[in-house]
């Protein structure tokens, strides 16, 4: 899974990132070795982050974790009024 997660991103990173502005970026010219690297990187932080995310039980851990302390005051506040409808 992480190979297909990985030339996935891969063949999106050759497609999106210009050559130039990555040149710019990192100083050097690019080659090959550096759209491999983005991928990498991109795959990785994506599986830290969806394995992070498949520890959360209850879509109120969820919630909470992803938005602000008042956003989620607010969707429990108009989840009761809901309730209460």
């Amino acid at each position: 899974m992480y190979l297909v997660l990985w030339a996935i991103l891969f063949a999106v990173t050759l497609a999106v990132v210009n050559a130039e502005y990555l040149a710019g970026d990192i100083g050097h010219p690019v080659n090959l070795l550096d759209y491999l690297d983005i991928a990498w990187l991109a795959s990785a932080l994506g599986m830290m982050g969806g394995a992070m995310g498949s520890n959360f039980d209850k879509e109120s851990d969820i919630r909470e974790a992803t938005y602000t302390r008042r956003e989620y005051t607010r969707r429990k506040m108009a989840e009761r009024e809901e309730n209460q409808d």
